[in-house]
């Protein structure tokens, strides 16, 4: 102590808080990082792909992403709220009534495609998603309306010309047995084995007699250039 009256002066700094912004979207931050007591502090919630903005929980009250700092460090949490999209469903030509569930969905949700009926002669496919094929029957919804095809094609059959008096007509597999004899002017015969069920009809100008008939069954027009069914 010196010999004579001292003055002491207490120097006084603003204490700066921090503020912790969880479940943030990508570039989300509060400016200032730092704020002195009463400073108001701006929040961005940042973007998420998919979501949108709902708003803030806190123990401040946040008003236009604002609010103002007190005595200590702050915590604020960002909700968002999923944005549902669409699930375009079409059917190629040959079948209808095929769908997707859900839909709409969110970003990241399974959708499950189901197939519809197929039309008389044709058969599923596969399925095309925004395009491209799709293996197997579900997928993960990205964040956009997605468009969905389910493809059908036709049966297919095998056809073997034969010269004989006898035109046979068999289903594989003891589906459909059917026998069918058939000579026309020229001796000309045709045999016809179907690879799998569906609806045949063989036009031509000679006789058409069936035996054995035991399911209906048309005979495919004009299969061979020939112009009706005798």
């Amino acid at each position: 102590m010196p010999a004579e009256d001292v003055e002491v002066r207490a120097v006084w700094v603003a204490g700066k808080y921090n503020t912790t912004i969880k479940n943030g979207g990508e570039g989300a931050e509060a400016t200032p990082a730092l704020a002195g007591y009463m400073e108001m502090v701006m929040l961005d919630p940042g973007t998420r792909t998919g979501y949108t903005f709902a708003g803030w929980t806190s123990s401040v009250t946040i008003t236009d992403n604002k609010f103002s700092m007190p005595v200590n460090g702050v915590e604020v949490t960002a909700t968002w709220t999923a944005i549902p999209y669409t699930i375009n469903v079409n059917d190629s030509t040959g079948g209808s009534g095929s769908e997707a569930s859900p839909n709409p969905v969110s970003i990241g949700q399974t959708v499950t495609l189901h197939r519809g009926t197929p039309a008389t002669g044709y058969e599923a496919d596969g399925w095309l998603l925004n395009g491209t094929a799709l293996f197997g029957t579900s997928f993960s919804m990205p964040a956009k309306a997605v468009e969905v095809i389910a493809t059908w094609k036709l049966k297919t059959y095998a056809v073997t010309l034969i010269t004989s008096t006898e035109v046979k007509l068999r289903q594989r597999q003891g589906r459909l047995n059917t026998e069918i004899r058939w000579v026309n002017q020229a001796s000309r015969h045709v045999k016809a084995t179907p690879l799998t069920a569906g609806t045949k009809s063989i036009g031509c100008n000679g006789k058409l007699e069936h035996q054995h008939l035991h399911r209906n069954v048309q005979l495919l027009r004009r299969l061979f250039g020939f112009s009706s069914v005798g």
